[in-house]
């Protein structure tokens, strides 16, 4: 019996032949992005609601809380570019499929998780077709009448901080300013691998060049 082949991971998928594209920039492309903001261990956070009522018992008041909607938030329906129109800003030369969310999506999805995101995805509506080498020969586009989301998701965190937040937030104000990029344990096991592999790269490097001095 022929083994079942499992599905490479996302990260791994070479986007350059995707279908759905950004017309503006040539990138990869979805029209549904989705913001969460996770615990330590990966759990989604929930928002935290509060409210007093008087114990039955004593009599007294009491401070009661308990878990409310979810930290995640999903921008949906592609975007644009800001424009400043009659005094209020307006979303202008709109796109169904976008390479990022529009600053204006943004800044509303952070509102709405109420701080920075632990994790931002984006959706892929379309399943990589692999030859025996591992090539991606072809793209099979999800049936949306039957599936509502995204059945694949590709981790673009770093893009976020790097570049969409700034924009986001420039000459505007930054309500989580002074909060810190929140993590997962799991996160800052890679940061900290991916640096350590970064400064052994960096000394393999000056050694090399160091022993091409000596040799010349």
């Amino acid at each position: 019996m022929e083994a079942t082949k499992v599905m490479p991971a996302v990260e791994t998928w070479d986007l350059s032949t995707y279908p759905d594209k950004d017309p503006r920039d040539e990138k990869p492309a979805s029209d549904v992005f989705r913001l969460a903001y996770l615990t330590p261990n990966g759990d989604i956070a929930y928002k935290l609601q509060r409210w007093t009522q008087r114990n039955q018992e004593t009599g007294m008041m009491e401070e009661k809380t308990q878990n409310g909607q979810p930290r995640r938030f999903d921008i949906k329906g592609g975007g644009g570019v800001e424009k400043m129109i009659r005094g209020s800003l307006k979303i202008v030369n709109h796109q169904t499929m976008v390479s990022k969310p529009s600053p204006q999506d943004i800044r509303n999805a952070e509102r709405a998780i109420e701080g920075k995101p632990t994790m931002v995805r984006m959706g892929l509506w379309h399943q990589p077709q692999f030859n025996d080498s591992g090539e991606i020969y072809d793209w099979k586009p999800v049936d949306r009448k039957k599936v509502l989301q995204p059945p694949y998701w590709k981790d673009v965190t770093e893009a976020y901080y790097k570049e969409w937040r700034q924009d986001a937030y420039d000459g505007k104000s930054d309500p989580y300013k002074g909060q810190h990029r929140p993590y997962t344990r799991i996160q800052e096991l890679e940061k900290a691998a991916g640096e350590q592999k970064a400064s052994l790269e960096a000394e393999v490097n000056k050694l090399r060049a160091e022993l091409a001095k000596k040799e010349k």
